[in-house]
Formats: structure tokens, C-alpha cells, sequence
């Protein structure tokens, strides 16, 4: 880590031109590369075709925890919603040959459970033909921060197929039991603990919550 700005103290020595010089000169030379690499391979479509296998999904707004999930491949993903519809999204492993651009869309903004902050109405769409549903939503939002999937443990048997999420906005620690079906019970956990940063497993298996300038916290099992 530096211990003071080095681009303050080159700013001393470097007139400011010759520095906003080089920045145009660097932009100049990546866009020209990217337009060599186009032409050294014959067209326009490769390079976006290629460009989309980049891609895993799209249609998210803010995402803030990301677990590997139940099966190889899949993640799932809770992210912040405007004003309600904090959405979590389960985006599987992509199959081969498939085009992310037409089979990956999670649908914001054209579909959400949420309005705007000022109450305002963003679309009409709750969900959209084409559009992955999300496998659970809240409303109202409870800004989900940090997440964890308790399976197979010895620790919290009682807990297992378990999501634990932190809320932010009413400050406690959010329960999620699911089945086959999806979520079947939703449980408060340490109400008013304050605003519950993140959610984490130690390699023991113990389940470790931060609170925002509260501290760490330990989960011990009844």
C-alpha cells in the first residue's frame, strides 16, 4: 500500500498536458489494437459473438452475495432492488452452445417487484416472457448484505437447506429454509442487532456475522 499519492507527486514534475497527453495516447492505442484484432480476424460478428461467451447472465441490479450453490456450477445471487423486490437468483452452470444474450435474462429493469424511491412506477411487469424469475423476493426490501447456504452440517443440523442473510435496513439476521419447491419458511434472527454487514462460514463450519460498528459475532448453536 502506498503511503502517500504517487500520481501527486509526479503532478510536481510532469506538466499536466504532457500527463492528459498520455491517457489520450493510451485510449488511442486500445481502441486501435481493438480494431487490428477485428480486421486480423476477418469481421465485426467474431469479435461480438466471442465477446458474448463472457457473458453468464444479465438483468441483475446491485448484487451483494454470491454462494456457489446445490449443484456444480450454479451460483446464487441476492441483490438490492429499488424500493422493494430484493430478488435472489439462482444462475446455473451455462449448458454448451448456449446463447447467454437470449437464455440469461433476470430481468431487470423491465420486470421487478419493486418501485422507484420517489413511489413512482418503473414498469408494469412483476415478469416478462423470456425472463428468469427470481427463485425468492422481498417486499418490502430488507437490503440483503451477505450470504451463506448451511447443508450438510454437523454444527447446525437443525439449520440445514438453510439460507442465512444479513438485513441491513431492519437489522437482523434473515432465515431462509427451502425444499425442492423453494423457500417454505422465513425466520428473524437477533433482531435489532444492528446492520448486519456480512455473513460468513469458517473453515470449522461456524457461522460468523459482522454488525456494523458492532463487531464480529460468533453463532453458537442451542
Amino acid at each position: 500500500m502506498f503511503a502517500t499519492n504517487p500520481f501527486s507527486i509526479l503532478a510536481e514534475t510532469v506538466p499536466s498536458i504532457v500527463m492528459q497527453g498520455f491517457v489520450v495516447l493510451m485510449v488511442l492505442l486500445i481502441v486501435a489494437g481493438t480494431l487490428l484484432d477485428i480486421i486480423h480476424k476477418k469481421n465485426v460478428k467474431y469479435f461480438f459473438e466471442n465477446a458474448k461467451k463472457a457473458i453468464w447472465s444479465y438483468g441483475h441490479r446491485n448484487p451483494q452475495g454470491i454462494i456457489s450453490g446445490l449443484k456444480d456450477g450454479d451460483i446464487w445471487i441476492h441483490e438490492h432492488g429499488p424500493r422493494g423486490g430484493d430478488e435472489i437468483n439462482i444462475v446455473s452452470n451455462p449448458k454448451i452452445n448456449e446463447d447467454p444474450i437470449k437464455e440469461r435474462n433476470y430481468g431487470w429493469p423491465k420486470a421487478t417487484y419493486g418501485i422507484n424511491y420517489s413511489g413512482s412506477e418503473i414498469t408494469k411487469n412483476k415478469t416478462l416472457d423470456g425472463v428468469t424469475d427470481p427463485y425468492y423476493y422481498w417486499t418490502p426490501s430488507i437490503a440483503p448484505s451477505g450470504m451463506v447456504m448451511i447443508k450438510g452440517s454437523e454444527i447446525y443440523s437443525d439449520w440445514n437447506n438453510t439460507l442465512l442473510i444479513g438485513s441491513l435496513s431492519f437489522r437482523y439476521l434473515e432465515r431462509l429454509k427451502f425444499d425442492d419447491s423453494g423457500v417454505i419458511m422465513r425466520e428473524k434472527l437477533f433482531p435489532r442487532i444492528g446492520r448486519v454487514r456480512d455473513v460468513n462460514l469458517s473453515p470449522e463450519g461456524f457461522v460468523y456475522i459482522s454488525v456494523e460498528g458492532e463487531g464480529i459475532f460468533k453463532i453458537l448453536p442451542n
